[in-house]
């Protein structure tokens, strides 16, 4: 009888080495009535799944398994890109480096130029990653994309971005990083609001959390000012 079970544990698969009845795993019915455990600390979501999918037998069930097999990197892949987008922002109006310059120096001077950005907002931190995007215009310098560390250092960006035209950088706006559709939406908001305010003496309408809302609208500390972090667009 012993023997018998040692055959059958024998013709199972190489493929299946990460099969073993010990640890804390997850079960698993294999041919012959045996159960073994499968240690799923020890094996990949993609080689996991994999298995699931070819040991199944309920043929309604495969293409929902095969589905999700696709959709669940798909959908990590957009979690964090969106988690990227959260805590990136764009910078227009900084100058490039001479076209003599090495491809090195060009971004060393980029990353030069973006640390006093950063300082002129009053953010302490290194960023993530810095870089131009867009299409090169003779017109203008292109966009440079900033991905800060933390979401507060995003915010404290934004808040402080009016702080450079003092600052020496008259010229250099900032942005939250959007999508084509989230800069189409905004702007139609940002001429609302300087079409409403153009019919007042002082501005009351501005984009805040990307709605168009009334200053007195605004969240405000206990001294009246605006509360800290607060990102307006307009």
């Amino acid at each position: 009888m012993v023997r018998s079970q040692r055959r059958t544990q024998k013709k199972i698969s190489s493929e299946d080495s990460c099969l073993d009845a010990a640890g804390d795993v997850l079960s698993a019915e294999l041919p012959g009535g045996q159960e073994h455990r499968l240690e799923s600390d020890k094996i990949s979501a993609a080689d996991l799944l994999r298995t699931i999918i070819e040991r199944n037998k309920d043929s309604l069930l495969k293409p929902l398994l095969i589905a999700l097999s696709d959709k669940i990197p798909r959908e990590f892949s957009e979690s964090i890109n969106s988690e990227k987008k959260a805590r990136s922002i764009v910078a227009y109006g900084l100058e490039e480096a001479g076209a003599e310059l090495r491809p090195s120096e060009r971004q060393k001077d980029l990353e030069e130029k973006v640390s006093k950005v950063l300082d002129a907002c009053k953010v302490e931190c290194r960023p993530c990653e810095v870089y131009r995007i867009g299409k090169p215009d003779p017109k203008r310098p292109p966009l440079v994309k900033v991905v800060l560390p933390a979401s507060s250092h995003w915010r404290t960006a934004l808040a402080n971005a009016r702080l450079l035209r003092n600052a020496g950088f008259p010229s250099v706006f900032i942005r939250k990083s959007m999508t084509l559709e989230e800069r189409r939406r905004d702007f139609m908001l940002r001429q609302l609001a300087r079409d409403r305010n153009k019919r007042l003496s002082s501005k009351e309408w501005v984009v805040y959390k990307d709605q168009l809302v009334h200053t007195k609208s605004l969240p405000r500390n206990s001294s009246g000012n605006l509360a800290a972090g607060t990102v307006l667009s307009d």
